[in-house]
């Protein structure tokens, strides 16, 4: 979707090469990504009061691992979220959006019918 963009804080799917291959996986963006743009589907964005969080995770000491540059050095988990959705409908225009990413659909109705 051309509005779908990697902005500052854009939070993705994360995938193989193959564009069917995304799960449950997902990345925050430190900066603009838009070389990520119309390769990667991106869902939402991490909201202000939460910036720092992710300037954090972003700073963590890391090291080169599977020819992977920024590798922490220790394991970043998150162990709590909090999801703010707009409508408790998904819109079929999110389809559109998806495109090849259609297997994303059920888990967000399914986290969508836990939010309800």
């Amino acid at each position: 979707h051309p509005n779908a963009r990697h902005i500052n804080v854009a939070i993705g799917m994360a995938r193989t090469s193959d564009p069917n291959s995304a799960t449950s996986q997902f990345y925050i963006c430190d900066g603009s990504q838009h070389g990520l743009d119309d390769e990667y589907a991106v869902f939402g964005r991490v909201t202000l009061d939460s910036l720092s969080v992710v300037r954090k995770i972003a700073a963590v000491e890391t090291m080169t691992r599977y020819r992977l540059e920024d590798w922490p050095v220790n394991d970043v988990i998150i162990n709590s979220l909090t999801i703010n959705v707009k409508s408790k409908e998904i819109d079929t225009s999110l389809l559109n959006i998806l495109g090849d990413y259609s297997n994303l659909l059920p888990i967000l109705q399914k986290l969508l019918s836990r939010i309800g």
